[in-house]
């Protein structure tokens, strides 16, 4: 090969967008390009070594599950025709494609492996995001299709249960029936006003608030008359936020009710909120935000749930009008979204709990 076209080669080579490693027959590196490092952070030194072993070691102190990349290194020395494709996690939240294949040469001699690593933590982010708002849309043509009606008959029959309550006598065997029938009926209600939540067409009613007014209420409102404690923590000058107001409260209150529940109602929960700067992600754009956490030291959440907490109808509660419907942070996470903001969560099982909900801020308001 001339000069010209080994520079070219080697040009495509570093533009790359995935990281790159080729390896010979005695899997011994020949090559690798800029990126290849960047992605896994190997410093200068490190990667002028070309020690396959010592980088496989810097490697693997950043996976979640160092074992099975190993295992499928191994496999593919083996079998070195084979191909390879796979996701791979990283601790730092990152999440890696990895390509593998066999270098031979027009006599099919094998010459070595040539392996691409490609990060698609964004991607994999939207493709998840994308798939939430297809359940939340379901749920929103069905609640929006039904949703009004179902309040006005259910208005209808509260109205008529009360008006029977008002002409019996107290001692009248059916009066007992007929308030179980009316506390059944509101129950349906609330259900009905959540689905309203998840409808497209309960946008919310925007004005500046001062989340510190809301969150100092609802802690006051809810945890007040109960063994459970509120521990807050606010910037002095917190920034407002565009808001609905209602909707916001039910954010705070169902957030503060599920950790008061986890905790069995005694304990702590604490509070923070704060201005923060956010860079830019896929379900964010750059620009600066209000920050609340809340955090309680209850049973947590298993990790094969995190993923779907925030679905429609799942839940771990017994489903029943006093345990839970499934849509409580189905409607947390819809509320947020249609705010412009996004909610996180983070819990280990026997630990506890951290929901993190990052709204757009407004200017910062004098305390």
């Amino acid at each position: 090969m001339d000069q010209q076209k080994f520079a070219i080669l080697q040009s495509q080579f570093e533009a790359s967008w995935d990281g790159i490693l080729v390896v010979d027959p005695d899997n011994k590196i020949i090559l690798t390009n800029d990126r290849f490092h960047r992605m896994w952070s190997i410093a200068p030194h490190i990667a002028a070594l070309r020690d396959d072993a010592i980088q496989i070691r810097t490697i693997l102190d950043q996976l979640t599950d160092p074992d099975t990349f190993l295992a499928r290194i191994q496999h593919l020395r083996q079998y070195p025709e084979e191909t390879s494709l796979e996701l791979i996690s990283l601790k730092d939240g990152r999440t890696f494609e990895r390509y593998s294949a066999p270098l031979t040469d027009m006599d099919n001699k094998y010459l070595g492996r040539i392996w691409y690593f490609r990060d698609i933590t964004q991607t994999k982010d939207m493709e998840e995001e994308m798939l939430k708002l297809k359940k939340f849309e379901s749920v929103s043509v069905l609640s929006g299709g039904i949703a009004h009606d179902f309040n006005n008959i259910m208005t209808a029959v509260l109205g008529n249960i009360q008006l029977s309550l008002f002409h019996l006598d107290q001692d009248n065997k059916a009066v007992p029936l007929l308030q179980e029938a009316r506390k059944a009926g509101m129950q349906a209600q609330a259900l009905t006003r959540q689905l309203l939540t998840l409808s497209r067409k309960n946008a919310p009613v925007k004005q500046e608030t001062r989340l510190d007014r809301i969150i100092k209420d609802t802690c006051s409102f809810l945890l007040d008359t109960s063994n459970v404690r509120c521990k807050l923590s606010m910037d002095e000058k917190l920034s407002p936020v565009d808001c609905d107001g209602k909707q916001i409260t039910e954010v705070i209150q169902h957030l503060l009710t599920n950790a008061s529940q986890a905790m069995k109602y005694s304990g702590t929960i604490t509070v923070i909120a704060e201005n923060v700067s956010h860079q830019g992600s896929s379900k964010l754009p750059q620009g600066d935000f209000v920050s609340v956490s809340i955090s309680d030291h209850g049973c947590g959440i298993p990790a094969k749930n995190l993923d779907r907490i925030f679905d429609p109808y799942f839940t771990t509660k017994t489903l029943g009008a006093d345990q839970g419907t499934g849509l409580g942070l189905a409607v947390v996470h819809s509320i947020v979204n249609k705010h412009g903001g996004s909610i996180e969560v983070e819990s280990q099982e026997g630990e506890g709990t951290t929901f993190k909900v990052l709204l757009p801020a407004g200017k910062v308001l004098s305390p």
